[in-house]
């Protein structure tokens, strides 16, 4: 069952429309009904937080590794298989400063927005979107020096 069907699936055993949905999500309807097709994923903060909505367990929408593999989809070379990738993140962390591990860690281990990361570390959202797109770009060349 892919994530869309999944949600689908929940948002109508809880008797919600795509607009209640939306609503206690803090996004636009448009957005549930992206997800619902399959045109877009939820990032796995609202994944928690649909989890939570309908009372199961956030594997049941998506599982970790799937929704970490999504959000850095486009820095992850093709030759890398989803099972490999936890060992090459763990061994990247290694080259990472302490502040950008932290960042890192916060956004895809425990799913924060950047506006949350930004206000934990005392810093600008604008900073911290930044950063992510420097760690992907370091975690893109790490991957490709590793695999060759």
């Amino acid at each position: 069952m892919t994530v869309g069907e999944s949600i689908t699936k929940y948002r109508k055993e809880n008797g919600l429309t795509q607009k209640q949905l939306a609503e206690r999500l803090y996004v636009s309807p448009d957005l549930v009904s992206k997800w619902e097709r399959g045109d877009r994923r939820p990032d796995y903060a609202a994944v928690l937080k649909m989890s939570e909505l309908f009372g199961v367990d956030p594997d049941s929408l998506i599982d970790r590794e799937t929704a970490v593999a999504g959000e850095l989809r486009k820095v992850i070379p093709d030759f890398i298989e989803k099972d490999d990738l936890t060992g090459c993140i763990n061994s990247f962390l290694s080259e990472l400063t302490d502040r950008e591990r932290v960042i890192f860690v916060s956004r895809y281990n425990l799913f924060l927005d950047t506006k949350t990361i930004a206000d934990r570390t005392r810093t600008g959202d604008g900073y911290i979107r930044n950063t992510l797109a420097r760690i992907r770009r370091k975690l893109k060349k790490y991957l490709r020096r590793t695999k060759q």
